[in-house]
């Protein structure tokens, strides 16, 4: 029977990896590299997130929460949990909040919390999916803090082209659209942001985002219905004008 430890003290040295990134103003942030895969500390894992318990995750949980392991070796186990998601946990947040800066600061919370409270996970669901519980839980806390304050996360649209200027190309095209469905996301109320990501961009099972959002089925797809119908709303005025941008670039001259 493993011997789990207390709940381990909050500190930003737990692991070297959750210390905030540095980012330079107006790039977005890097993700946290991972070490070569060995037997010990495997590849990150691939593909949609799985509500499924994950063999991987549950031997690094129990090294991590071991009362007769060392703390160094405890750390160690929680690092390779890290290891395995931060990508995904800092790309659910960056979509979340529109904002990689946010994204990185919520990551870095979510980990520390993960941390600090992983004696109680039970194994009731997959460690990723307790873990996005916790990451979504950071990302509302810091809007509801940036509202207080009076400010707001997520990405604003970038400077409109005047249309009278040289017809963009593509990928100017493609960059603006993706500015402004990050802003038109980040700008849907909570209930259904939060869902709209999981299904949309990370393309999880309506089962999947009802375990994670601890509601029901048929909650999780009126929600959805809602926000892509206000998020259709919101980017109309785009569709069109990237649809009258795409006729000038194509004219005959």
């Amino acid at each position: 029977m493993i011997r789990r430890s207390p709940a381990p003290a909050g500190s930003r040295e737990l692991y070297p990896s959750l210390r905030r990134p540095t980012i330079a103003p107006g790039r977005k942030a890097r993700p946290i590299p991972h070490p070569p895969p060995t037997a010990d500390s495997p590849a990150p894992p691939a593909g949609p997130l799985s509500t499924a318990p994950c063999p991987i995750d549950a031997a690094l949980i129990a090294r991590a929460v071991d009362g007769r392991a060392t703390a160094a070796d405890r750390r160690a186990a929680f690092g390779g949990l890290v290891d395995r998601h931060a990508d995904r946990v800092h790309d659910t947040l960056a979509k979340l909040l529109g904002d990689p800066h946010e994204a990185s600061d919520a990551a870095q919370e979510a980990f520390l919390k993960a941390w600090r409270k992983l004696h109680t996970f039970r194994g009731d669901s997959s460690f990723r999916t307790w873990l996005t519980r916790i990451a979504l839980n950071a990302a509302a806390s810091r809007r509801r803090t940036a509202a207080r304050r009076g400010t707001r996360t997520g990405l604003p649209p970038g400077p409109r082209e005047d249309v009278r200027a040289a017809a963009p190309d593509a990928a100017t095209l493609g960059d603006e659209r993706d500015r402004a469905v990050r802003a038109a996301v980040a700008e849907l109320a909570e209930e259904f942001r939060v869902v709209v990501v999981l299904k949309e961009f990370e393309e999880l099972s309506y089962e999947a985002i009802a375990e994670i959002v601890d509601v029901p089925v048929g909650t999780v797809r009126s929600r959805l219905h809602r926000g892509r119908a206000e998020l259709k709303r919101r980017l109309a005025p785009l569709l069109r004008e990237s649809a009258g941008k795409s006729r000038t670039a194509e004219a005959p001259r």
